[in-house]
């Protein structure tokens, strides 16, 4: 069902900033991923998103706007939201734990400093 063509569809109902996300994600989660050598078009067809030019039902209710999806879906209901927010919250996260680690070596650095001075004065 999923890559079943939905009559009255095109790329144009792809939510634009969820695509981009999706394909940053691609290329963060996996760089080396042969997807992300691909242009939107062979993306598209690869993945079953679109099909004959138009919109494939998986790729309506994964990429869709909300707007085309409850204009095929009328009791459609979001299970899974995205927060822009959160994944910078998570990246930021990251970076704050790298940053943490690279305390944690300098104290040990600057401890070991002390050390070599202590034994030089005795």
């Amino acid at each position: 069902m999923s890559e079943k063509v939905v009559e009255g569809t095109s790329v144009d109902l792809l939510n634009k900033a969820s695509y981009k996300c999706f394909r940053e994600y691609l290329k963060e989660f996996n760089p080396n991923l042969h997807y992300n050598t691909m242009d939107d078009d062979e993306f598209n067809q690869r993945l079953k998103i679109v099909t004959n030019r138009k919109l494939t039902y998986g790729g309506l209710l994964f990429l869709g706007t909300n707007a085309a999806i409850t204009d095929h879906f009328s009791d459609f209901r979001v299970d899974y939201l995205e927060i822009p927010a959160l994944r910078n919250l998570a990246k930021s996260c990251e970076i704050l734990r790298n940053l943490a680690k690279s305390c944690e070596i300098l104290r040990n650095l600057a401890k070991s400093c002390e050390i070599l001075r202590n034994l030089e004065k005795s």
